[in-house]
C-alpha cells in the first residue's frame, strides 16, 4: 500500500526590518553625533520589512550615515524610507551642511557599494542648509 502525504509549503521569511538596521548603524554614531552637537532621527516606520541582501546594506548604511555624521554640525539628521513597488528610497536629510558644492572625495565607495546592490545615491544640497541624500535600492524578494 503507497501511502501519500501532502505537505503544506513552509514559509521562510528572509525579510529584514529595515528600523532596527537604521538604529544599529545609528547607535554606532551616537557618541560621535553628539560630539559634534548633532543627533539622529529614524523616521522608518518600525514595520518596515526588506528583503535585500542585509550584509551589504548594514555596510551602506554604516558608511553613509557615518560619512554624514562626520560631516555634520549642529544638525538634525533624519532617516525616512519610502516603498515604491519593489524599489526602497531611503532619504538622510540634514539641516546643517554636509556636503559641500562637490560631493566629499570618498562618497564614491559608498556609490559603489550601492551599484553592487543595483541601487544608486544622489546627493542634494539646496544651500539653505537642508542637504538630503537619497539612496535607491531593489526590493528582491528572494527566489526559493
Amino acid at each position: 500500500m503507497n501511502t501519500i502525504t501532502k505537505c503544506s509549503p513552509v514559509s521562510v521569511s528572509n525579510t529584514k526590518n529595515l528600523h532596527q538596521m537604521i538604529d544599529q548603524a545609528a547607535s554606532n554614531l551616537r557618541l560621535t553625533a553628539v560630539n559634534r552637537h548633532s543627533f539622529i532621527i529614524n523616521e522608518v516606520s518600525p514595520e518596515f520589512q526588506i528583503e535585500t541582501n542585509e550584509s551589504t546594506l548594514a555596510i551602506l548604511l554604516n558608511q553613509l550615515l557615518s560619512k554624514v555624521v562626520g560631516n555634520s554640525s549642529n544638525s538634525c539628521i533624519r532617516i525616512e524610507a519610502k516603498e515604491y513597488d519593489d524599489v526602497i528610497f531611503l532619504t538622510v536629510k540634514s539641516n546643517g551642511s554636509f556636503v559641500t558644492d562637490t560631493a566629499p572625495p570618498d562618497i564614491d565607495d559608498i556609490k559603489t557599494i550601492a551599484r553592487e546592490m543595483n541601487g544608486a545615491i544622489s546627493i542634494n544640497n539646496t544651500g539653505n542648509k537642508l542637504n538630503s541624500i537619497l539612496l535607491s535600492f531593489p526590493n528582491f524578494k528572494i527566489a526559493a
